[in-house]
């Protein structure tokens, strides 16, 4: 990448209010696009499908114009966890906690930094270590500014002119911004000595809002209800030894160990996946012809005015026995033989699906891999098996969780054999490779592109651009203030479809579930950003021999931040407000969901209703591509929230606006592909953000030991341990409890007193929405009861406040006023008496059983393993041939669509139905329209044959 000095830009208040006016400008035209697109139908997929959801839907926004703030702005924690799980959840909560720590720093931090900055100089003893603080500043100058800027007005300065200089325009000089930052303090002033307790104030503060949220959270997962789910029951087993590689074998093996029941065991087999996975895509492409020839052939016949009106529940039969009968005169003979040999060849197709699938009549492809799925009667035995040693031999048996059905990626439990092992392990090594390969020397093909964001750079290369360029204030400014900012993000928005997205770099290595594809993608993302733009951006092509040097001389890592870091402050604060318009790109959806959405939804692409459902289908949430952005953000404010106070500031409304963003789409934009409860992404919060105290730490010791005041930077060295032992205490507290989650749940609960808390909850409504940030009350909590507080049974003084809340809810329902009720949910019992409406529970199994019975019009194709959800239907009528679907709605996220650890190539129902528009004439199909036509109907016209014949698929599926 191009280093500071060479992605030239105007560190000025007219440079910052040109990007702050650029981002509302494009913040708002993305808003009204917005609020324009989400009224229509045809894009209600994209902007509202969690309202179109069988089961847990949202309500509907209201139409008037801001709905989407004002309808998440109050929504409690509870039913947002209940709406769209704890891994969106905590994502929210991060951007809480992000929102509060900067409030609380820009009130109290801000103002007194920005004040002893601007009048630093004023008090100085020695002024002449100004120069070098505004080496940069010259660098930077232009001729606009030059005028109001770089005329010298005392000696005493340097040649730089005084903050006391009447004649400094500050809104167009170019050192207004330096005199903000901790550059216009000078050497050897012990006023540095307020920025050490803000650097300790700052790093503490921020270290609280980890550990009592990590609390909350492992809290927030005692409240789920037990839902006693397939994936909470089941460990996923691999390198199954040869001879426990069948059903019994295993499960004897687990009960001998006296682990717990055992319920089921499902081995993975290789070679019969493989071969119906390859039947079913020829499958799949045969119905897709059949349904378009169908629809060419009644549009053929429309067009000659050959077809009458028929009956509305008969359309599409009346309709085809009239083409049947008269191809001839329609001239449809050769469309009709196609359809006839089509429907045979499904009909063949169906009978090698069944063959393959009955185990008993093809052994010979059901040899298992060294991957099995065990599960358990209860998630207690489950939980027990994934953290205890079950062989004695190592590398044999490896235990874990097993991921939700629908998160597993099949490709790497697929494998057999040392050879397919010894391949995955190079493969993985080559991809680790690649990815830090391109983190390294992504700088140097766009370090020329950078070096062209000034206006001499382009005028030396493009010298029909020298007069429009002098000439133009507007696109000047755009070259000098926006150019820089927006090329860094436009390559940083590239590695992510590099690395997971048309290249797939992270796919070839062998995961076994989606999320942790994700979470590595997410990583990886991260380390390239905090590498190439905090970093490599500051030092340019210079980095690799300085790193040698670092490596020659560990102790220059110090002094290397403390003088590289400092200059970018100011472009920070560019990038800063600049990347705030990405949130309201986000509402809008911009990139591959509105641009895929308006071309695959062209009638080139959707050529049937079928191709429309399926390209319409709903997008999950990009977290590996969301998360590292916030991160960066974050880190980014921290390393200069004491060397340019204003970063703050700005970085407060990058998240305020990120917040009310994303609370909206979580509610109604996105559908969730897994749930990991939260666990996973919260400890790369953890991680990455103390690995940016640890940053900032580090370069304020160098910047103070440069400024000669060593005292203050031997100050900061026991914070940077203090660190570094509380980011490795948080990591043993709290990664396996998250991970591993405590099942049990008791607490005893006095009902009188708990409304009494509820009163002074409601009475001190502002204290309550800080306290569930900032956890106060856990001091004093943990001062009455000491450390035990969290998980006392008989002082309800020291319960969490959310916990408090919950066991209010169910006291009040369950009407046991003035009575001490105790609460418990044993992990080995399926029901409980804590949070579970026993007639919700039953409700949601039998619409979960009805829809996986009826959903039959999606065969085995890529939606069951890309970002989109498999589409449900909700049946409003039958007729003997054609059947009437809603087909906008959408199963229930909250859990897998096939409930079990069979490959979905082996459980996924046959296409039994085809899936035809009412009105054949439009080319854009209204999914509102259309109806299911039996394919055993249309044998029986085309073929002339009994729909017994179908019936094989029927009790297959």
């Amino acid at each position: 990448m191009a280093t500071i000095e060479t992605a030239f830009y105007v560190p000025t208040f007219l440079g910052l209010s040109t990007t702050f006016g650029i981002s509302c400008a494009v913040s708002a035209t993305c808003i009204i696009a917005f609020e324009i697109c989400k009224r229509l139908d045809s894009m209600k997929c994209l902007f509202s499908p969690r309202t179109q959801l069988l089961k847990n839907a949202v309500p509907k926004q209201p139409s008037h114009l801001f709905s989407w703030i004002t309808s998440t702005l109050y929504i409690d924690e509870k039913e947002y966890v209940k709406k769209v799980g704890l891994d969106a959840t905590m994502h929210i909560r991060f951007l809480r906690m992000v929102v509060h720590f900067l409030t609380a720093q820009s009130i109290f931090v801000c103002p007194i930094l920005l004040a002893l900055h601007w009048t630093g100089a004023s008090v100085s003893l020695d002024k002449s270590d100004l120069v070098s603080e505004f080496t940069s500043l010259a660098k930077n100058e232009t001729s606009d500014y030059s005028a109001a800027s770089s005329q010298p007005t005392s000696n005493l300065y340097g040649g730089f002119p005084s903050v006391q200089s009447n004649d400094t325009d500050h809104f167009r000089s170019n050192s207004t911004l330096y005199y903000l930052s901790i550059a216009n303090i000078p050497n050897r002033n012990p006023i540095v000595w307020v920025h050490v307790a803000f650097a300790f104030t700052i790093s503490l503060s921020w270290l609280w809002l980890l550990f009592v949220n990590h609390i909350h959270h492992i809290d927030l997962l005692q409240q789920q209800p037990p839902t006693n789910k397939l994936h909470e029951r089941s460990v996923l087993i691999t390198h199954v030894p040869h001879q426990l590689r069948n059903q019994t074998t295993l499960q004897q093996h687990f009960e001998r160990a006296q682990v717990g029941e055992v319920e089921h065991v499902t081995l993975v087999s290789n070679t019969a996946i493989k071969l119906v996975e390859t039947v079913l895509k020829k499958r799949a492409k045969a119905i897709n012809k059949l349904e378009s020839w169908l629809i060419q052939m009644v549009r053929i016949a429309q067009q000659k005015h050959q077809l009458l009106q028929p009956n509305q529940d008969t359309v599409w039969f009346d309709w085809l026995s009239h083409i049947k009968d008269q191809q001839m005169e329609l001239s449809l003979k050769v469309q009709v033989e196609k359809v006839e040999n089509v429907l045979d060849e499904i009909f063949e197709l169906d009978k090698e699906i069944i063959r393959l699938r009955d185990e008993n009549r093809s052994p010979e492809y059901y040899m298992p891999t060294g991957a099995a799925f065990v599960t358990f009667k209860s998630a207690h035995s489950a939980q027990v098996c994934a953290q205890i040693v079950t062989s004695w031999k190592p590398g044999v048996f490896d235990t874990r969780m097993a991921p939700e059905p629908r998160d597993v990626l099949w490709r790497s439990l697929l494998r057999r054999g040392r050879k397919s092992r010894i391949t995955g392990t190079l493969r993985q090594w080559v991809v680790f490779a690649a990815v830090w390969s391109l983190t390294i020397f992504w700088l140097f093909p766009i370090t020329f592109i950078l070096g062209l964001t000034s206006i001499q750079s382009l005028s030396n290369h493009f010298s029909f651009l020298r007069y429009f360029l002098a000439s133009s204030f507007v696109v000047r400014s755009f070259v000098q203030n926006i150019l820089p900012t927006l090329l860094v993000t436009l390559f940083m928005s590239l590695l992510p479809w590099i690395v997971l997205g048309k290249l797939k770099i992270s796919k070839q290595q062998d995961f076994v579930s989606y999320s942790e594809l994700e979470d590595s993608v997410l990583g990886r993302y991260y380390h390239f950003a905090i590498f190439n733009v905090l970093i490599v951006f500051l030092l340019g092509t210079t980095f690799l021999t300085t790193m040698l040097d670092v490596l020659y001389e560990p102790t220059m890592l110090i002094q290397l931040l403390a003088n590289a870091l400092p200059q970018g402050a100011n472009f920070f604060l560019n990038y800063i407000l600049f990347n705030s318009s990405t949130h309201a790109m986000e509402l809008i959806q911009l990139g591959s969901q509105i641009f895929g959405h308006l071309l695959l939804t062209q009638p080139i692409f959707s050529k049937t209703p079928r191709l429309r459902l399926k390209y319409t289908s709903p997008w999950s949430f990009l977290f590996y591509y969301y998360y590292p952005n916030h991160i960066l953000v974050l880190v980014i404010t921290l390393t200069y929230s004491v060397i340019q106070p204003l970063i703050m500031i700005f970085s407060l409304f990058y998240f305020a606006f990120a917040l009310v963003v994303y609370r909206h789409q979580y509610l109604y934009s996105y559908i969730r592909r897994y749930e990991t409860n939260g666990s996973r992404y919260y400890r790369r919060i953890t991680r990455y953000t103390s690995d940016g105290l640890l940053i900032f730490q580090f370069t304020m010791v160098g910047l103070l030991y440069l400024k000669g005041v060593l005292a203050a930077a031997t100050t900061i060295l026991p914070l940077i341990i203090f660190t570094v032992w509380f980011k490795v205490k948080l990591n043993q507290l709290f990664q396996n409890r998250t991970k591993h989650p405590y099942i049990g749940r008791f607490h005893q609960v006095n009902t009188n007193e708990l409304r009494r808390k509820e009163q002074e909850l409601q009475s001190t409504n502002w204290w309550r929405h800080i306290d569930d940030i900032w956890k106060f009350s856990y001091i004093k909590a943990w001062w009455a009861s000491g450390r035990y507080a969290q998980h006392s049974s008989n002082n309800q003084s020291t319960m969490h406040l959310a916990t408090l809340e919950q066991h209010l809810r169910e006291s009040t329902s369950a009407g046991q006023s003035g009575t001490n009720t105790v609460v418990a949910a044993p992990s080995n019992h399926k029901k409980s008496c804590s949070t579970v409406d026993i007639g919700d529970a039953a409700d949601h199994k039998i619409s979960y059983q009805e829809h996986h019975e009826e959903l039959d019009h999606e065969l085995l194709n890529d939606k069951i393993t890309s970002n989109h959800s498999v589409i449900a239907v909700e049946e409003q009528g039958i007729d003997q041939y054609q059947r009437y679907y809603d087909f906008t709605t959408y199963p229930d996220d909250s859990k897998s669509y096939f409930d079990t650890y069979e490959h979905p190539a082996l459980v996924a129902p046959l296409i039994s139905d085809l899936i035809l528009p009412l009105n054949p004439k439009l080319h854009y199909f209204n999914l509102k329209e259309c109806v299911y036509l039996p394919m055993d109907t249309i044998r029986i016209i085309f073929k002339k044959q009994s729909p017994s014949i179908r019936s094989c698929p029927r009790e297959n599926s």
